[in-house]
């Protein structure tokens, strides 16, 4: 007789290995709050609802909530705009004069840090454009988000020229640069909108010369150094493999 084959157990399944993602070894953002819990007035704005909007404030004692955040950090402002709804705009900014201190809050910056200016350009709502600056908006005002866009930038950016034009009307400054040293004009030309230079009447383009590019990592980051350069060794005059003698 041959000899006994040992009877092994039932081999255990091994569970297939899960392949990582490409991105899981890059450091994730702070999670966008898509679905937010809002107060019954954002609720009121979002839903366009002047008359419960009124009714709260007026009669319920909801004044005070009016300046509220969502997680996100908008505020009823951002809302009515994102929504492109002007009587709402209109009725924050003219019924409560108290909502005109939030005019130029911004969002959290992983959401792009920008005012309901910012917005308003983004989505190309000029008649928001022209309501937001008649009531005082910072028509230069640079986004919290790393990039520090200015709401020029944002518009050209996305090629909306009638908020662009809107902008330019209120006075904003054409040559305003953003977070890295450029300007409306530097966008137009690297998103393929090079006829609104010429239409807008935008200057040319400009980006950040070596030294304000320092300057600007300086500002940002205050720890922040150059790498110390390494000055070159004398090398020695040993041509021909001997010693120079002395001089009798």
């Amino acid at each position: 007789m041959g000899p006994k084959k040992k009877v092994t157990g039932r081999s255990k399944s091994k569970s297939p290995s899960r392949k990582k993602s490409p991105d899981e070894n890059v450091p994730a953002l702070p999670p966008i709050e898509k679905v937010v819990k809002l107060s019954v007035i954002q609720f009121a704005v979002a839903t366009s609802d002047v008359g419960s909007l009124n009714r709260l404030v007026e009669h319920y004692n909801y004044g005070d909530v009016l300046h509220e955040r969502d997680p996100n950090g908008s505020t009823a402002l951002h809302i009515a705009v994102k929504k492109g709804d002007e009587t709402m705009l209109t009725q924050l900014l003219s019924g409560y004069p108290s909502m005109k201190l939030l005019i130029n809050s911004c969002e959290k910056p992983f959401l792009g840090g920008y005012s309901p200016l910012h917005i308003a350009a983004s989505l190309d709502h000029a008649n928001l454009v022209t309501k937001l600056a008649s009531f005082g908006a910072n028509l230069n005002l640079k986004a919290l988000s790393q990039l520090g866009e200015t709401p020029l930038v944002c518009a050209i950016k996305a090629g909306n020229k009638n908020a662009a034009k809107a902008l330019i009307e209120a006075g904003c400054k054409l040559d305003a640069r953003d977070g890295f040293g450029h300007n409306a004009s530097f966008w137009a030309s690297q998103r393929g909108h090079e006829n609104l230079i010429k239409e807008l009447g935008l200057p040319i383009a400009k980006t950040a010369t070596a030294d304000e590019y320092v300057s600007l990592l300086l500002r940002k980051n205050k720890n922040f150094k150059l790498p110390s350069v390494k000055e070159k060794s004398k090398k020695k005059d040993d041509k021909g493999g001997g010693k120079k003698g002395k001089k009798k």
